[in-house]
């Protein structure tokens, strides 16, 4: 049944993008002369993977009507104002930026109030996981973390725009009659970061975390040693017998034990090193935790899926980025979480046999 109305509500959003926004009498709502009309051309479809997604969701909400009647008395065609498509972490795939409500945020002046937040979905067609933008750099101590303006009762004040600046693609957050913010994504730190266009330097931080991204990226492209081999067992602390571990064998395939936080083994699985690719693709698990086995990992998800990629390293350690599961049946990414470290998809693994 939510699922039913969810998407119900979808399309109350979108259907009408193209024109102009009624009334419960029927009639046109009376705009203010300074409105603002959105003259880039606006995309009102959302993507069957992203529709899926916040069908199913228990964290996020769809916006509704009554959340942009202050929006609705500046701008034109408000309901397709409130997501963007765009390549915004610039790897050439298209991204999803939607505003929501977001209810895992608890806010201690307004402890029920679901706030609006801004959510990108890198990759989607690869898989659908959001990312929550927070205010950063000077905003980051503000009392309140969403990068949405918000006046409660009176409705969302803020809708967003992809938009190129200084020569590359960020979503751009409009306060009418206010100001102008960026989302723009640092390849340093590998996340989103939240900037007034008003800030003096703001497009040397905009274009540096681009420039210096490809510098890194192109010394990561030689940063193996020449003499690498992944055989070898691999673990991020080798005295903790907790800890997830690789045992590649030569050839390039091994076995890969993947537990939780408390050490209790998730599954046991075939996987094998794709030394081109520089990336740990799975082959298929033989030993699976029942806890975990809400989807058959034989058949959602495929064979030579990457899960991991190794940055740089040699045969003593290896700088190593988590991926997580690509389910082929529900667009979904299982175990977004590094199982190494939760806190951090990239990580160093150390050879426990040198």
């Amino acid at each position: 049944m939510k699922k039913i109305l969810s998407i119900a509500i979808l399309a109350l959003l979108f259907s009408n993008c193209n024109g102009n926004v009624k009334s419960e009498n029927g009639k046109i709502p009376n705009k203010k002369t300074d409105t603002i009309s959105i003259s880039e051309k606006k995309e009102c479809d959302i993507p069957q993977e992203i529709i899926s997604y916040m069908s199913s969701s228990k964290e996020f909400d769809l916006l509704l009507m009554k959340d942009l009647k202050l929006l609705d008395e500046y701008v034109n065609t408000p309901l397709c104002s409130i997501y963007a498509r765009g390549d915004f972490n610039h790897n050439g795939n298209e991204d999803v930026a939607i505003i929501v409500r977001y209810k895992g945020y608890i806010n201690e002046a307004y402890p029920n109030y679901n706030f609006p937040f801004l959510i990108i979905f890198n990759d989607y067609k690869n898989g659908v996981k959001p990312i929550i933008i927070y205010k950063t750099g000077d905003y980051s101590d503000e009392s309140e973390k969403t990068v949405i303006y918000d006046q409660f009762e009176e409705g969302i004040f803020s809708y967003i725009q992809k938009a190129k600046v200084c020569g590359e693609e960020v979503v751009r957050i409009v306060l009418p009659e206010k100001s102008t913010f960026y989302v723009y994504w640092n390849s340093n730190k590998s996340v989103y970061e939240f900037i007034n266009s008003l800030d003096e330097d703001f497009c040397e931080k905009i274009k540096g975390s681009i420039n210096s991204n490809e510098a890194k990226r192109n010394d990561d492209l030689k940063s193996l040693s020449d003499d690498f081999s992944i055989t070898g067992t691999w673990k991020s602390k080798c005295s903790n017998e907790n800890d997830s571990q690789f045992l590649m064998y030569d050839g390039n395939e091994g076995d890969f034990y993947m537990k939780d936080s408390k050490g209790e083994l998730i599954a046991k699985m075939t996987t094998k090193y794709n030394a081109e690719a520089k990336s740990i693709e799975y082959l298929g698990a033989s030993i699976i935790n029942s806890k975990y086995q809400y989807f058959n990992w034989n058949i959602d998800i495929k064979m030579n899926t990457p899960i991991a990629v190794i940055k740089k390293g040699d045969n003593r350690k290896i700088y190593f980025e988590w991926k997580g599961f690509y389910n082929s049946k529900t667009k979904k990414i299982e175990f977004p979480k590094n199982p190494f470290n939760q806190s951090n998809n990239t990580i160093i693994l150390y050879n426990c046999d040198y």
